[in-house]
């Protein structure tokens, strides 16, 4: 038809249409099979801290005091020795190239990975001996990719706190993120659906959720892996003033100079050593 010049402009539409109709199921059915993937790797990661022992030490065994983390010897995936000291009431921002182990450091600090060389140690016990949850009971954490859970503002600023919250301190820590929402009051803000597929959530939106609910489960330290990697200067400096007001000890994992600038102390995965203070 093309050659004889009577494949018109409705064949061709004709057709591609059913081109379309043909392909779209396959196309569909790789696309779960992507989503289906990803899932699968998640729940791969996840289950792993299923097989990891229980020890015999307990919340007992921890002491308050200046110190927090002490590390000794602790070798980076580049065989750096590191050692330094996290103390109470301080600041620190955790720096270094990419692939220097910055979050690995988090999930050895947290109990999570047991496989390191050196020593480490929160508040005065080898974290070899404490389970994840005994530390994890006095340190917050948000991940440099936060979960949304599929639910309300609310539900998400809720999830893990131990304490009955009232809708006024919920708000308040959305405030001072800066987080409106485009709302015209603060219960339809709340109730505002968050995950899944109802509300698409931009990064700085996600990150400052996950830092409000970090910061209203009220423990004294929390540990921060990029936290203002989608924000903005202005918003950044507004989010690292509102953790400075409300927690004690602050460990950021972070590439941004105003974090940095922040810190009371620099940790940096860079160098060959770093001399306890």
């Amino acid at each position: 038809m093309a050659i004889y010049g009577s494949f018109g402009v409705g064949d061709f539409v004709m057709v591609a249409s059913y081109i379309v109709q043909l392909t779209t199921p396959f196309a569909i059915v790789a696309s779960s099979l992507v989503g289906l993937k990803r899932e699968y790797l998640a729940l791969e990661a996840g289950l792993k801290y299923f097989d990891l022992a229980e020890t015999d030490a307990d919340k007992d065994e921890v002491r308050d005091g200046s110190v927090l983390f002490e590390v000794r010897s602790y070798r980076t995936n580049k065989g750096e020795p590191l050692s330094f000291r996290i103390e109470n009431g301080k600041t620190y921002a955790v720096r270094g190239p990419t692939g220097s182990g910055k979050t690995t450091l988090v999930n050895v600090l947290l109990g999570l990975n047991r496989e390191y060389e050196g020593t480490i140690r929160f508040m005065g016990t080898d974290v070899s001996r404490l389970s994840p949850k005994t530390i994890m009971d006095r340190v917050s954490v948000v991940s440099q990719n936060p979960f949304i859970f599929s639910g309300t503002v609310r539900e998400n600023l809720l999830y893990g706190t131990e304490d009955q919250l009232g809708d006024d301190e919920l708000t308040l820590a959305l405030d001072a993120l800066g987080l409106d929402f485009g709302c015209e009051d603060d219960y339809s803000r709340l109730e505002l659906i968050a995950g899944g597929e109802n509300r698409s959530l931009s990064g700085g939106e996600r990150q400052r959720i996950a830092i409000a609910r970090a910061a209203l489960r009220k423990k004294d330290v929390m540990i921060l892996d990029e936290p203002t990697s989608a924000l903005d200067g202005e918003t950044e400096a507004r989010v690292l003033g509102f953790l400075k007001s409300r927690i004690n000890t602050l460990i950021l994992i972070t590439h941004r100079d105003a974090s940095r600038a922040m810190a009371d102390e620099v940790i940096d995965l860079g160098s060959q050593a770093i001399a306890l203070t």
